[in-house]
């Protein structure tokens, strides 16, 4: 509709936008970056009118669906930039030219008319920097007597860069005569070489107030709960009652109910089973186990010394009666349990160099290990720091450890099975894999340490009336196979040593490596092991080194002490002063 009365400005206003933006949407003309410019064709003219309602036919607002583009939407148009930000973004519209058809890396409108980025103008939004300026300025305080003054820093209340630091040496130097202090308020005037100088805390406003993050921590301590640990620590560790898991109850149960004592007094334990149907059966360890010891031969080929130390122990084993071959109606037990096996070196050991390690960890194909089919057990012996601080109150100290702990107990014939290994004695290839079982408590199993220890303190019970005195010191002296402990004289530690020797015998437990802090005991204990049953033992039923390792200390018995042992590295070059100086 045309009309020949004047259009007001706001008619105006909206005519040369609409015009702005349709002249924008067919804007084709613009050059892109290695692209030929195309030829210039002949201008084109549009008669546009005014009208009260600019439509166009093929146009849908997005936001209302009337006939018009989204940027002349009232709606779209009382939003605020963020509103209209969120809304072109969930509809998916090109934040460039606010079109439906394409993304903004695909438009080619013009960008933004108030910053030149790649965003529609109605999507530009501004920080009010007065706002931004009045958080970042601690507020002007309300303080006339400092109008006149020469401030200093004139611009204080504003942020700015550090000119230059003064340390606390100077401090004294700048200052002069003059001094306020705010009559209301903590602030501080105070007059400097370099002008008037404010410090102290400015009050803030209640928005600032409003503001402000507030933290608050507070620690309560319980008393009763700190008395209690230290009481437990200095008390002595037998009047201290731990309750037992479910577990550890169960195995306490199946060890009371299981072991027995054969011919020779040695105590016959059963493997504490979680189940009375162990997966581990199931897993095919036998075919793990052949793998593992082909592996283990690939390596004792290129160390022979090491398999001939590997053959002695198993043939020591053999002798012993501690594993046994398994025959010919036996092999074929598809519950049985085999476990791989390796070698631990231990160079600073002076009896036992070369250590077999069953590996009863090890998963078999149904990812279950004989050690997740048995129960741990609880513990049984008190704390290391407990047993080092009551040997240091004798006298006369007397040390000893059980020989092969372990292995001098038995596992019923029921169990032996599930401890089956195997092993072949000749380096050549071609002869056959030896399958065998192992008969004794073994090293590596979940169940060991429990086992072993439990024995020990069964054997104590069983054997109290006849030694009274070494079965109260095998309850408290012992950590693992190791005995610490003493007496005010020399002929109480005798007496010790004979009472514990009969004890441990009549179990079948050996004890060797005897030392003490007396020479006198230790020269009755060597007079003893001549003449006695200890004679076919060897000198391994006493050691007389000057400093040996107690229970992971080194013990000077000669000074009756603890030392520290440093193995310093051996110098590769020669010592020179200029060396020494670096």
């Amino acid at each position: 509709m045309v009309t020949d009365e004047l259009p007001t400005w706001e008619q105006l206003r909206e005519y040369l936008e609409h015009r702005f933006r349709s002249l924008e949407m067919i804007d084709t003309n613009v050059t892109r970056p290695n692209q030929p410019a195309k030829p210039v064709t002949k201008a084109k003219i549009f008669h546009t009118a005014i009208e009260n309602k600019q439509k166009s036919n093929d146009v849908e607002c997005a936001m209302c669906h009337e006939n018009h583009y989204i940027y002349h939407c009232k709606r779209f148009g009382l939003m605020t930039p963020n509103e209209r930000q969120e809304y072109v973004q969930s509809n998916r519209l090109c934040f460039n030219c606010l079109s439906p058809t394409h993304a903004a890396l695909k438009c080619r409108q013009s960008s933004c008319r108030k910053c030149g980025r790649r965003h529609h103008t109605m999507l530009h939004f501004e920080r009010v920097e007065k706002e931004a300026r009045r958080e970042a300025e601690l507020t002007v305080p309300e303080w006339s007597e400092i109008g006149h003054l020469p401030l200093a820093d004139p611009t204080y209340t504003k942020p700015g860069k550090i000119d230059v630091l003064l340390g606390a040496e100077v401090y004294a130097e700048i200052l002069q005569d003059g001094l306020i202090k705010q009559s209301e308020g903590s602030l501080l005037a105070q007059n400097t070489i370099f002008g008037w100088i404010l410090s102290g805390r400015a009050a803030r406003g209640p928005e600032e107030l409003a503001k402000a993050n507030v933290m608050s921590m507070h620690v309560q301590v319980k008393e009763d709960d700190l008395l209690k640990k230290f009481w437990e620590m200095e008390n002595e560790p037998n009047t201290i009652h731990k309750e037992m898991t479910k577990s550890e109850k169960r195995c306490e149960e199946i060890f009371d109910a299981t072991t027995v004592r054969d011919d020779e007094g040695r105590l016959v334990v059963r493997l504490p089973f979680t189940t009375e149907d162990p997966k581990s059966q199931y897993g095919n360890s036998k075919e793990i186990a052949i793998k593992r010891l082909e592996i283990l031969e690939r390596k004792l080929k290129r160390e022979p010394k090491l398999r001939e130390e590997y053959n002695k122990v198993f043939e020591e084993y053999l002798s012993l009666n501690h594993m046994r071959k398994v025959n010919e109606n036996e092999l074929e037990n598809p519950k049985a349990v085999y476990l791989p096996h390796h070698a631990v070196v231990r160079e600073d050991k002076e009896t036992t160099k070369v250590r077999i390690v069953f590996d009863a960890s090890s998963k078999g194909t149904n990812n279950v290990s004989l050690n997740d089919d048995l129960l741990v057990g609880p513990k049984l012996q008190q704390d290391l720091r407990h047993i080092l601080m009551r040997w240091r109150r004798h006298k006369v100290c007397i040390v000893a450890d059980i020989v092969k702990m372990y292995r001098m107990v038995r596992v019923a014939d029921e169990d032996t099975d599930f401890q089956r290994i195997v092993w072949r004695f000749s380096s050549d290839e071609s002869q056959p894999i030896q399958h065998y079982k192992l008969l004794r408590l073994t090293f590596g199993t979940a169940c060991a340490p429990y086992l072993a220890v439990k024995c020990l303190q069964r054997l104590a019970e069983l054997e109290e009336s006849k030694y009274p005195l070494a079965a109260k010191l095998t309850r408290q002296d012992f950590y693992m196979d190791d005995l610490i402990t003493g007496a005010e004289t020399e002929d109480e530690v005798m007496n010790i040593y004979n009472e514990m020797n009969e004890l441990l015998r009549s179990g079948g437990f050996e004890l060797q490596k005897w030392n003490s802090n007396s020479e006198t005991v230790l020269q009755k204990i060597r007079k003893t092991e001549k003449t006695g049953q200890e004679q076919e033992k060897g000198s391994d039923s006493i050691k007389l080194n000057k400093s040996i390792k107690v229970l992971g200390v080194s013990w000077n018995r000669d000074a009756d002490s603890f030392e520290y042992m440093l193995k310093l590295p051996e110098p590769t070059d020669s010592i020179s002063k200029r060396r020494g100086d670096k």
